[in-house]
């Protein structure tokens, strides 16, 4: 029986060699081809436990697959496996390495052939479908995955060894997201579905509906834009438009425009990522008023929903929080800040939107947060 499993698991092993060049070769013959000089991501070792971590139980997971199955067949013997006698547990083991395995190959596999095309093109661009869009690092879990497979499927105890490489590749896989962070920004963090934004109310107006966040969003962005920023608002007929616009001012700065025509597909219409870290936002007629944390108030000509047009600003280096517009005079809340901005509420006169200017800084303590204001009388709710 034992001779049984070890024929199974290496014959599984050459199968898995098969699958894994037939997926990539081709891939690159054709980069070779028509991109001479293309060339593969190098991954981001720091350190050296990172590169020895990585590079040699990779190079000792390939050569067991190699090596093992040309023992076993031209010996009898699985001269890699652990000698101890046939049992259920044995089988199971063996059994889950191989699931292990074949999950991993797949996803590697498919995230080889999404990334393909663009070597091939010799394009540096943030690939989102085939494996990509099961795990941001198909190549990475395949391996991951492949070290704790072949160890349970050989029962080998020399391939305890494989286990440092889990680090390895967990390390590197840290340092690439930061780069990819930095590389593709917005497009990383949406087509990871999530979107982090450090916002503060929920509001509307009768002439357009928008939504300024959350204090975390942290959820599925379809899920969170047709079930949160659509459906829960209570007076959608208010509303002539179906768009919301959302400040954003965590990971992703700035401030977005997205069609909610079909709120189970909100279509991104506008992004406008040098408008800084937005906390909130008010809509006045085709005007877009921003609050922007350590740096004031930003004004947009929304009447084109797709290209709105900045038109000026007000420059303040307090943590601006909430903002509401009012008979031409913006009413700022700003909890201060550490280079000497005493807290506060600000009255800035928006007349002329290219040219707003202050006309009253309050400064009555605590740390005024969310406002509203209503007979020229101005409520807020104080930040503890």
């Amino acid at each position: 029986m034992m001779v049984l499993l070890s024929l199974i698991t290496n014959s599984f092993f050459l199968g898995y060699l098969a699958v894994f060049i037939v997926t990539h070769i081709p891939f690159d013959i054709v980069m070779l081809a028509k991109r001479g000089k293309a060339s593969y991501p190098r991954p981001s070792f720091e350190t050296f436990f990172e590169t020895f971590a990585v590079i040699v139980p990779t190079l000792i997971f390939w050569l067991f697959l190699f090596i093992n199955p040309i023992v076993f067949f031209n010996s009898g013997k699985d001269y890699a496996s652990l000698e101890i006698g046939f049992s259920t547990w044995e089988w199971i083991i063996r059994v889950i390495g191989l699931v292990l395995l074949s999950v991993g190959l797949l996803i590697g596999c498919l995230g080889r052939i999404g990334r393909g095309a663009y070597l091939a093109r010799n394009e540096s661009k943030l690939a989102t479908n085939w494996g990509h869009a099961i795990v941001r690092h198909p190549s990475y879990f395949m391996y991951i995955t492949g070290f704790i497979g072949l160890l349970l499927a050989s029962l080998s105890p020399y391939l305890l060894i494989l286990l440092i490489g889990i680090p390895g590749y967990i390390l590197t896989t840290i340092h690439e997201e930061k780069d990819l962070k930095e590389a593709f920004g917005d497009s990383y963090y949406i087509n990871k579905g999530i979107m982090e934004s450090y916002n503060w109310t929920i509001t509307t107006a009768s002439s357009k509906n928008f939504v300024t966040g959350c204090k975390n969003l942290g959820k599925n962005v379809t899920d969170t834009y047709a079930d949160i920023l659509v459906d829960d608002i209570s007076d959608k007929d208010l509303f002539d438009y179906d768009c919301i616009f959302v400040p954003s001012g965590g990971h992703i700065n700035g401030f977005y425009i997205y069609d909610v025509s079909d709120p189970a597909n909100p279509i991104e219409l506008f992004h406008d990522a040098s408008a800084g870290k937005a906390n909130s936002i008010d809509i006045v007629g085709d005007l877009a008023f921003l609050a922007i944390l350590f740096s004031g108030l930003k004004i947009y000509n929304i009447s084109n929903l797709a290209a709105p047009v900045y038109l000026g600003s007000y420059e303040d280096s307090g943590a601006i929080v909430d903002i509401q517009v009012i008979d031409d005079i913006a009413y700022l809340s700003d909890h201060g800040s550490s280079s000497g901005d005493t807290a506060g509420i600000k009255l800035i006169d928006v007349t002329d939107p290219q040219n707003p200017f202050l006309i009253v800084n309050y400064r009555g303590g605590g740390k005024p947060s969310n406002l509203f204001v209503q007979n020229k009388t101005v409520f807020s709710a104080d930040y503890v």
